[in-house]
């Protein structure tokens, strides 16, 4: 067996064995400790919230779908969830955790709304996912990589935007 492939089996076999088993047992003890509270399914992507969070959700991952087809893929392959800041400060994971199993946490007014408008809120999914990418495939974080996923935000906010007709 040539050294390149051999290489390339023992990283997989370690991606498999460390990386991807220890990211399933932390996301069935994240489903078991989310089950009390009302999930909704968008496309592969969980949401929890209230339903006036969802419906914002939902549109938000609707317009990208429609602008941005791209960005909407890397967004269903790397973000897990997506939930309310209510239903996070009552969960026992950190932030810093449940980032790493793709799991992005909101605030929202006292109205339950989102801070920011659907658009906006797509291309911030879309950077989201990218840094995402990023830390799966072990990348470190730079400057550069940082420049990448701010630009994968504004690429998607230009076109979002566009196709909202500004």
């Amino acid at each position: 067996m040539r050294r390149r492939a051999w290489i390339r089996k023992a990283r997989n076999w370690f991606l498999d064995q460390v990386v991807w088993r220890s990211a399933r047992i932390s996301r069935e003890a994240y489903d078991r400790e989310r089950s009390s509270h009302q999930s909704y399914m968008i496309c592969r992507i969980r949401v929890y919230g209230n339903p006036r969070f969802v419906e914002q959700i939902k549109q938000a991952l609707a317009r990208l779908e429609a602008a941005y087809p791209a960005g909407y893929s890397l967004v269903q392959r790397y973000v897990y969830a997506i939930e309310q800041d209510k239903v996070t400060e009552h969960g026992s994971f950190r932030v810093s955790t449940l980032i790493g199993i793709g799991v992005r946490s909101d605030k929202t007014t006292n109205d339950d709304k989102l801070l920011m408008t659907p658009e906006r809120y797509g291309a911030v999914l879309v950077r989201f996912a990218a840094d995402r990418r990023r830390i799966l495939f072990n990348i470190p974080r730079s400057d550069r990589a940082e420049a990448l996923a701010r630009k994968s935000e504004h690429h998607a906010m230009e076109l979002l935007l566009k196709a909202s007709g500004f």
